[in-house]
């Protein structure tokens, strides 16, 4: 005589979305604090050294958005 056994995993759908949900939170975290360094850093340097390395103060924004994000 042969048996079978069949064994259902049941997960709630509201669990694996928290789960993805805080996942998402904790990396979009991480990328601000990434955003944020980068943000200092440069802003932390003299016009001379910005103007050396070839950056207009007002460009530091933009490039710390796309190192970090991509965009």
């Amino acid at each position: 005589m042969a048996h079978a056994n069949t064994v259902v995993h049941f997960e709630f759908p509201f669990s694996g979305r928290a789960v993805r949900a805080w996942e998402e939170i904790t990396k979009a975290r991480e990328l601000r604090q990434k955003f944020n360094r980068t943000y200092a850093e440069l802003n932390g340097l003299t016009d001379n050294e910005l103007s050396d390395i070839g950056i207009a103060r007002y460009d530091i924004k933009g490039i710390a958005r796309e190192q970090v994000y991509g965009l």
